[in-house]
């Protein structure tokens, strides 16, 4: 019999054999789609009393919130992927303190992940599951111990889902990242370090003062100008117990806007007068046109990097603080500064560049110890660290003094401009400082220079005539 090609039969048949093919094709993306996404469950024991939290993959690490355990510890389960893929897994738990939670134990984990199948596991006392094993974490201070145990559940890696998740959120190694197609006109940013400007400088804007009038023609050379903002601007808000607290009125503002694109928000001091005040200011520098970077009305916000595009190159400019007290770090639904975690901060750098496009990036730390000449092994490793995820160039400020430089893998660190405008200072070295002028291009830094800064016992900043450091890769 033969069977002609409009045979309904045939055509019946091809039908049902398209549909098999697919199914067949489709059933591992309906398989991918429909699988469980994998939960780490930890139980939380404190006191003889336990609670229980899960975490499931997110694809940033400020997307978890602390928890409060029994009002003395605090726990921060992050898993940190994308549907069956998990990048890492960082446990970290805090003690309550008067400054706020502070970080007393960090415990990461990276697949492929210890957790040994069923029937290797039976007999031995432990969840098929188990990630952690029972912990004990013990604070000297408060005299208590806090437990947890962590298992991971419904955990199935898939290597394309690895590969792709891999591929959009983790930076270019910086020694190998191709530089971008861009100008050949470079881009010049200005940084000055800590300016607090209630008291005398508030008192001399006031009058109709400007205390950074005396560098006018650097700054208005710079494409980019930036300093730290170590007060809050605002109205509003009660000091908090600490021994020096500032707050500026906001006819500070304009005479900042006069000389600076942006300002840097990440410091111990955003937060002298509480979280209203401190949203007050964000919205008080909007009005005025000055950006910021390292604060925000949520976390997020406070992570977002800052992009500042000129000459067709984009930069991103991101502001994290290290010294306490950390009570002021922004949370999920809270107003705040960025802190710095060098995971958060790794990521934050890989998304300026893979989701802002960003050319250079470079972080400001607010960091060290006060009065230290030389910066100490933290700031080095943090820096380091920085660097390898993929910043150009790393800044520092908060000692109140003039730090080393140094570069690594040919990218500048500069630990500590020192001061500003600041009138609580108790020595010489206080009142020495540093601007810093970095020289900008699609490859990063190309040149960069210091200039000397002497700051009066007003807190007000003139320029100096003495040697400062300067380098160039050209």
């Amino acid at each position: 019999m033969t069977v002609g090609a409009g045979d309904p039969w045939l055509r019946a048949t091809a039908r049902v054999m398209a549909m098999f093919a697919w199914a067949w094709l489709a059933l591992p993306a309906y398989a991918s789609a429909t699988a469980p996404q994998p939960t780490l469950h930890c139980a939380l024991t404190y006191a003889g009393s336990t609670q229980h939290v899960q975490a499931t993959p997110q694809p940033d690490a400020y997307s978890t919130p602390l928890v409060d355990v029994y009002g003395r510890f605090w726990f921060k389960p992050v898993v940190v992927g994308q549907g069956q893929h998990i990048e890492y897994i960082a446990l970290s738990t805090y003690v309550d303190t008067d400054e706020g939670p502070l970080l007393v134990q960090q415990n990461k984990y990276h697949p492929p992940f210890a957790v040994a199948p069923t029937h290797l596991r039976k007999g031995q006392g432990k969840s098929p599951s188990s990630l952690t094993g029972q912990q004990f974490v013990y604070a000297g201070h408060l005299r208590r111990e806090f437990q947890y145990h962590c298992t991971l559940q419904g955990y199935r890696p898939s290597p394309h889902a690895a590969q792709s998740f891999a591929s959009s959120h983790r930076a270019r190694p910086a020694a190998n990242r191709i530089p971008a197609a861009g100008p050949t006109q470079r881009v010049s940013l200005v940084f000055a370090g800590d300016m607090a400007l209630d008291d005398a400088a508030g008192d001399f804007i006031a009058k109709g003062g400007d205390p950074l009038a005396p560098f006018a023609d650097w700054l208005d050379s710079a494409d980019i100008r930036i300093a730290n903002l170590e007060c809050v601007v605002a109205t509003e808000g009660n000091a908090e117990g600490k021994i020096y607290t500032f707050r500026a009125h906001p006819r500070v503002l304009p005479v900042l806007r006069r000389h600076l694109d942006a300002v840097t928000l990440a410091n111990n001091h955003s937060g002298d007068f509480g979280r209203a005040a401190f949203a007050q200011m964000l919205g008080l520098l909007q009005e005025a046109g000055l950006q910021q970077v390292g604060g925000g009305r949520n976390l997020r916000e406070a992570h977002t990097p800052l992009i500042i595009e000129r000459h067709g190159l984009r930069i991103a400019l991101l502001s994290y603080v290290e010294f306490m007290p950390r009570s002021f770090e922004a949370d999920t639904d809270a107003a705040g500064v960025a802190w710095s975690e060098d995971e958060q901060v790794r990521y934050d750098i890989a998304q300026a560049r893979s989701r802002y496009g960003a050319d250079v990036v470079i972080p400001f730390m607010h960091w060290g110890w006060e009065n230290e000449l030389v910066a100490n092994s933290r700031q080095r490793q943090l820096a380091r660290t920085l660097i390898d995820a993929g910043a150009d160039a790393v800044v520092g400020g908060h000692p109140h003094v003039t730090q080393d430089v140094e570069t690594y893998r040919g990218k500048p660190i500069v630990y500590s401009v020192g001061n500003f405008i600041m009138k609580e200072t108790d020595n010489d070295n206080q009142r020495r400082a540093w601007m810093l002028r970095l020289e900008l291009d699609a490859s990063g830094v190309r040149a960069w220079q210091t200039r000397a800064v002497d700051i009066g016992m007003d807190g007000l900043p003139h320029p100096a005539d003495r040697p400062t450091p300067r380098w160039t890769r050209d």
